[in-house]
């Protein structure tokens, strides 16, 4: 559908699709018109799962179940500047180890220098044990040679409430 051809022509104009697939003009724009309105967006996997699983594809990596396919996601909304994650509003943690860290590194090194996405941010992170004190300092560094910064996970206000929030931005 649309989204996926915005996927497969970097964000331009929605090509015009196979007569079984075609969509009137103005939904093509109005489509387009959404995406690139966006400064901000949301996903949250228990809702991603229970009423938008056909748009996992296209919103996920391959590579891990709560791994945001970022490369896509900045070509589906191109003027995007922050990516926010959560589970069920925040109340079920996301779990982040070393290996999801590492392949957080190459979904932002897969994102164009030209893109607009410069923050994201994990609501309740839950952090293994092993990846803190030395070790993310090390994923630090490796974030700052890709020039995005992993921060220290701190306490914000969300959604009503005080959640962890792993950020990182450029």
């Amino acid at each position: 559908g649309l989204v996926q051809q915005k996927i497969n022509h970097n964000g331009t104009e929605l090509q015009k699709m196979s007569k079984r697939e075609r969509f009137p003009d103005y939904i093509r724009e109005l489509f387009q018109v959404f995406c690139n309105d966006r400064k901000s967006i949301t996903i949250d996997f228990k809702y991603l799962d229970e009423n938008y699983s056909m748009f996992k594809q296209q919103l996920l990596s391959t590579k891990m179940d709560n791994l945001l396919a970022l490369k896509d996601i900045t070509k589906i909304y191109e003027q995007c500047e922050c990516v926010i994650l959560r589970n069920c509003y925040g109340t079920i943690p996301i779990d982040i180890d070393g290996n999801y860290l590492s392949l957080v590194l190459e979904e932002i090194s897969n994102i164009s220098s030209d893109q607009s996405l410069n923050k994201i941010q994990i609501i309740s992170p839950n952090i293994e044990q092993s990846i803190m004190g030395a070790r993310y300092q090390e994923f630090q560094k490796e974030f700052k040679l890709k020039k995005w910064m992993l921060h220290e996970i701190e306490t914000q206000s969300y959604c009503g409430g005080a959640k962890l929030c792993l950020i990182i931005s450029r």
